[in-house]
């Protein structure tokens, strides 16, 4: 629980009600200058004339910007009214008054309780940036509500349409970007389709797999051969996508005897298959399918079910190694013609040995290795949880929250060192071994370590 304040730190509180903090008035050397300048702020710029009684420049000289000037008035209405005023500064036709500002005079704690909450307000913020708009809701409304997906957001010019979003299958991550762009040329358009060309360059710069899909319009563009005519659009679209080794997929015309409707991707290997329909309703243009190949992580098993383990210290390996000896490789390599199906029918073989020489046993999947740490870094785990108890129960408490992360700190420290000790108690008498062997390898004397 947080202490209650002492009467010097009330008494601070109450003096602080009768000051406010100007910033972005220039320095002037003098005392009574900085007092005029602002007293001529608020003449030509608010409509109160406050009375000061004293004020003086925050921190210390020498930095390029002027430092903050305390203004200490008459009277606590006097403060209130100033900073209610100060408001219209920020409408001021002058350049430098939008870039002064007047705000309260805050104790170190105050001044941290704001930061956290302008923290909190830039992450609200955020946050709605990556909510979907309406056009992606449309655009992705087939999609199941289960499958998580987030806006990428990215700016065209008003002759292209594009909507990206990426979509999360498990611990793999997928970006599909529909883009349309309207049949026209020109100079105009020449550089309506420099801004397209660069937003696509921008989405496409990520590691996990991109897929473009939609219709840009260039009719008398060959996907298979990369050629197009130099008009200064086709081409341009043709090597934004040839450049950074984006493959097309579909193959069939999509409306009058051209591929206008595009499958773009850099991992092809994951459309596994892509097909031209019929159109859709009273479109022109073919429907285009495509199914993608996400992986997905396997569903752990059940705690009562077991699972089978090799036991690799009780393998006949002599057997093993005389069949593989034995095995007529001429053979599989006379009736597998590429490598897949050789590397199929390899591991199926190598497969049929091991499970002939190596015994199996079953364990269940619910056994878990749990490290359990000495006394004291459990003291240290359990006042960490204390705290972080204490720190949810009072968040604006600074005293708790700092408490909270020396503790964390502390707490890594001593499991780091522990598991340090570990790795060195196991591997320093490997090391001690593998030493001693080479120096008696080396020159055929024995060689005594003193440990």
């Amino acid at each position: 629980m947080s202490p209650l304040p002492s009467t010097k730190t009330l008494k601070d509180m109450q003096l602080r009600k009768l000051n406010i903090v100007v910033t972005g008035l220039p320095e002037t050397g003098d005392t009574e200058s900085d007092r005029s300048q602002f007293i001529d702020l608020c003449t030509q710029h608010l409509c109160v004339k406050p009375c000061i009684t004293g004020c003086f420049r925050l921190g210390r000289d020498g930095n390029d910007q002027p430092r903050r000037l305390l203004v200490k008035l008459r009277s606590e209405q006097s403060a209130n009214e100033t900073l209610k005023d100060a408001r219209k500064l920020r409408s001021s036709s002058d350049a430098f008054v939008r870039n002064v500002y007047v705000n309260r005079d805050l104790s170190p704690q105050e001044r941290q309780l704001a930061f956290e909450a302008r923290c909190r307000k830039r992450q609200r913020l955020a946050a709605d940036q990556l909510k979907p708009s309406a056009v992606t809701k449309s655009a992705v409304g087939i999609l199941s509500p289960t499958i998580p997906y987030y806006e990428v957001r990215c700016s065209v010019s008003d002759s292209a349409e594009l909507v990206a979003v990426d979509i999360m299958f498990g611990s793999c991550k997928y970006r599909f970007v529909n883009v349309y762009r309207p049949p026209s040329y020109g100079s105009n358009e020449r550089l309506c389709v420099q801004e397209l060309s660069s937003c696509i360059n921008k989405l496409s710069s990520v590691k996990w797999p991109v897929a473009i899909a939609g219709d840009l319009n260039c009719p008398d563009v060959n996907w298979g051969d990369s050629t197009s005519p130099c008009d200064g659009v086709q081409d341009k679209l043709l090597d934004c996508f040839c450049e950074p080794g984006t493959v097309q997929l579909v193959n069939d015309v999509t409306c009058n005897n051209h591929v206008l409707d595009l499958v773009l991707t850099n991992e092809p290997l994951i459309f596994p298959y892509v097909s031209v329909d019929a159109p859709f309703a009273s479109s022109d243009h073919n429907m285009v399918w495509f199914t993608v190949a996400v992986h997905r992580a396997p569903v752990p098993l059940s705690d009562n079910r077991p699972m089978l383990r090799y036991c690799w210290d009780k393998a006949d390996f002599n057997g093993l190694n005389d069949r593989m000896a034995n095995f007529d490789w001429s053979q599989m390599m006379m009736v597998n013609f590429n490598a897949d199906t050789l590397w199929t029918s390899f591991s199926q073989e190598l497969q049929s040995a091991i499970n002939d020489f190596v015994p199996v046993r079953y364990v269940s999947y619910d056994k878990r290795v749990i490290v359990k740490y000495p006394a004291h870094i459990r003291a240290a785990l359990a006042r960490k949880q204390c705290l972080w108890q204490l720190r949810k129960r009072y968040p604006n408490d600074i005293a708790i929250s700092n408490g909270y992360r020396k503790s964390q700190a502390e707490c890594r420290k001593l499991i780091r060192e522990y598991e340090i000790k570990r790795e060195e108690a196991v591997i320093r008498p490997i090391m001690l071994v593998n030493f001693t062997r080479l120096l008696t390898v080396k020159w055929l004397v024995p060689v005594a370590l003193v440990p």
